[in-house]
């Protein structure tokens, strides 16, 4: 019966091990917006847009660190969920013979 829950817990440490691992390699999608349609080619583009430009590049900034801090965090999950998948099969394997 114990060998049932050692295999249990194995299985759900090493897929939450994958599915971390999984989620680390999507970033976050950048923010974009839709160029308003100029009438005339030689009007210039208003305050509000340049004000809503330099938002885009700042939240898109955040993003990119928001998105680096993620993938950061959910290696390290991976990673130790992974070593505790491999310290349950190694207390698997050998915890009879001990």
């Amino acid at each position: 019966m114990l060998q049932i829950i050692w295999f249990f817990f194995m299985v759900i440490f090493f897929y939450l091990s994958f599915a971390h691992f999984r989620n680390s390699r999507t970033a976050l999608r950048t923010f974009r917006i839709r160029k308003p349609v100029m009438q005339d080619e030689e009007e210039q583009p208003s305050q509000a847009t340049q004000v809503i430009e330099e938002f885009v590049t700042d939240f898109n900034m955040y993003l990119d660190i928001l998105s680096q801090n993620m993938r950061t965090q959910n290696l390290i999950a991976a990673g130790a969920y992974f070593l505790a998948g491999v310290a349950i099969l190694v207390s698997w394997v050998f915890g009879d013979i001990l």
